[in-house]
């Protein structure tokens, strides 16, 4: 079998045994997205376990991951039981389904053609990945980017078992693309528990589907949506146990919210309301345990989280001093009723962005003359990011920056249809989901992309809202406006201002035009949000070509592009890999590279780092790019 067909055949594993599970935790009695939830947190605890457990001997590579695969596979395939024939959907139902099954064959297909490509991939979600797989492990390592240490990792873990066993970045989106088709599916189950039934099921399937940040992020290599799921997998398993009493439900709660905390900092905000009423229904005693039982129950479920997250906690503690790391200026230096109605009102307004400049002043202009009328500041400095002012974008198509105005709407709207409260599961719910909501609004600041790190809020309300809606509206409205949602829904799935499917987004929509993903070439790609550096790194690259064989050192700032340099560099697969490591960041053992690569900071002539001496032999700028004209400066070693 050539290289390729054993590539394509390691690289099914992890999703054969993801099938597996999924066949393993199916039951008659129990909603699909129950089993997808279940399936979901088992199969990324043993990824996250086995990164950890083989990085212990810089075994992370390909002999080793298709050995934990296979022997996992062969494990749960002991378990599986013959699959339950599905229930077949109403009319109404099918069609709803059929749409989110529209979106979503959207969004793989624009996963599988595109390479990663926005900002934070180049700078450290990818970057971080080929480190690990170069040196076999997560252990930390000399670089200017210090994201790609501290940052949680396990979106990237799991883009490395892909990337590990494919020998490429093709597979590297699908962790995203997985997270947006099973958050679907486990919003509808989650409706369900809620007190819905087939038609608010598939209404909460709908509106997670059509939310246009979980759209454009679910062809990328962000991690938001992928801790969106596993909040929405730890609700549902939350209710799951409050109507089963299992431990193993309970143990499930724990698991997937241990996944999602080692995702994304923000799950902090919403899972501590979830994890409250665990706690509490622990300590009133729900079931039938004694207060031993539940004891051991409790600290059981601590136990999983805490082994899940102990290797990133520990390598953080170690580098920063804390287990969380550094939070880069997010934080809020202010906590009070003010503070959290400046950034409650902020974070709401910035949902509202448009196309449209003119609509976009008047709603920064009314936030501002609110602020004001209270006497504070819009652009107080201990609330708003560093450097940035509120405002908002016209680049509604943007992974980063995109709204979710429909959406918001629909949640106002259910929260005037909740009163009087008539589902007290919906109510109790909702207001834990509000909790997360202003628990994120109190504890970080204001950011340009505050709508991306909204996402878990806006996932966790889609099935609260479904059933409110469904219990309130008729289906002679339902049904249009879900078509509606539909159709709205879309140009966010064909028009990606980084990944366009079809043709490139109009300038009525988007600040920047990327090349159209079925005809561009994957290298012209990644480059697509940041074109004008693209000959300078490729130049500086093919300078470079006869000195790589003591490897190839790189120095960059805090925020720069890294992976184009691993994928030029080490794009020919029929090559030995060439060994990248930064330089001038920290001890790096005997590795005397003979170029560097210099991206960010300011080129001298001459640099010394870690004793060696690299003379600047040329510099190949950017000058249309503005986040670094320079461009890329090539060092070769020097003599003594």
């Amino acid at each position: 079998m050539s290289e390729s067909g054993h590539v394509i055949t390691w690289a099914v594993l992890p999703f054969g045994v993801l099938a597996l599970l999924l066949a393993a935790c199916r039951t008659a009695d129990a909603p699909v997205g129950s089993a997808v939830a279940r399936a979901a947190i088992v199969w990324a605890g043993l990824a996250a376990v086995s990164a950890e457990g083989l990085g212990l001997f810089g075994a992370i590579g390909r002999p080793g991951l298709v050995a934990f695969w296979l022997v996992a596979a062969l494990a749960v395939a002991t378990r599986c039981r013959s699959w339950p024939r599905p229930k077949v959907p109403s009319r109404t139902g099918l069609g709803t389904w059929l749409g989110v099954a529209v979106l979503v064959g959207l969004v793989t297909v624009t996963a599988l053609l595109a390479p990663p490509n926005t900002w934070d991939s180049m700078t450290y979600h990818m970057a971080r990945v080929m480190h690990w797989q170069q040196q076999g492990s997560l252990a930390d390592y000399p670089t200017a980017i210090v994201r790609q240490l501290a940052s949680n990792p396990l979106a990237e873990i799991l883009i490395l078992h892909f990337q590990v066993l494919a020998g490429d970045d093709r597979c590297a989106n699908l962790v995203q693309t997985l997270a947006y088709a099973g958050s679907a599916v486990v919003a509808a189950a989650l409706a369900r528990r809620l007190g819905g039934g087939d038609r608010e099921a598939g209404l909460a399937a709908l509106l997670v589907a059509t939310l246009p940040m979980a759209i454009l992020q679910g062809s990328s290599t962000q991690n938001d949506l992928t801790a969106a799921f596993f909040l929405l997998a730890a609700a549902e398993r939350l209710l799951a146990w409050r109507d089963g009493g299992r431990s193993r439900q309970a143990l499930e709660f724990a698991g997937a919210v241990g996944l999602a905390l080692l995702t994304k900092g923000t799950a902090y905000f919403f899972a501590a309301p979830l994890v409250a009423m665990a706690g509490w229904w622990l300590l009133r005693g729900r079931d039938r345990r004694g207060p031993a039982a539940r004891l051991a129950l409790g600290l059981a479920m601590a136990l999983v989280a805490l082994v899940l997250n102990a290797g990133h906690w520990q390598r953080n503690l170690t580098a920063f001093g804390t287990p969380l790391g550094p939070q880069y200026g997010v934080a809020t230096e202010e906590i009070g009723s003010g503070a959290l109605a400046s950034n409650l009102l902020r974070g709401l307004a910035s949902n509202l962005a448009s196309p449209v400049t003119a609509l976009n002043e008047a709603v920064v202009t009314a936030v501002t003359a609110l602020h004001a009328l209270v006497g504070r500041d819009v652009n107080d400095p201990r609330l708003t990011f560093p450097q940035t002012r509120f405002e908002l974008t016209r680049s509604v198509l943007d992974e980063n920056q995109a709204g979710n105005p429909l959406h918001l709407g629909l949640i106002v709207l259910a929260l005037v249809l909740a009163l009087p409260v008539r589902n007290r599961a919906v109510a109790v719910f909702g207001a834990l989901v509000l909790a997360g909501g202003l628990l994120f609004c109190l504890g970080l600041r204001w950011q340009p992309w505050i709508t991306r790190l909204q996402l878990p809020f806006f996932v966790l309300a889609m099935a609260p809202v479904a059933v409110l809606l469904g219990e309130r509206l008729s289906g002679r409205i339902l049904g249009p406006g879900a078509a509606v949602l539909l159709v709205m829904a879309l140009p966010w799935a064909i028009m990606n201002q980084a990944r366009p499917l079809y043709g490139e987004p109009t300038r009525s929509f988007a600040h920047h035009l990327s090349p159209d993903i079925w005809r561009a070439d994957r290298g012209d790609q990644i480059f697509a949000m940041r074109p004008a550096l693209e000959p300078a790194v490729q130049a500086a690259v093919a300078a470079i070509r006869d000195r790589t064989g003591s490897g190839v050192g790189l120095v960059l700032g805090g925020d720069s592009w890294e992976y184009p340099f691993w994928v030029l560099i080490n794009g020919d697969r029929s090559r030995p890999p060439v060994r990248i490591e930064h330089v001038c960041a920290g001890a790096v053992g005997d590795f005397a590279p003979r170029a560097v690569l210099l991206l960010g900071p300011p080129a001298p002539e001459r640099l010394v780092c870690e004793g060696l001496r690299f003379d600047r032999t040329v510099t190949f700028p950017a000058t249309e790019d503005t986040a670094n004209p320079s461009g890329v400066a090539v060092y070769q070693r020097g003599s003594d």
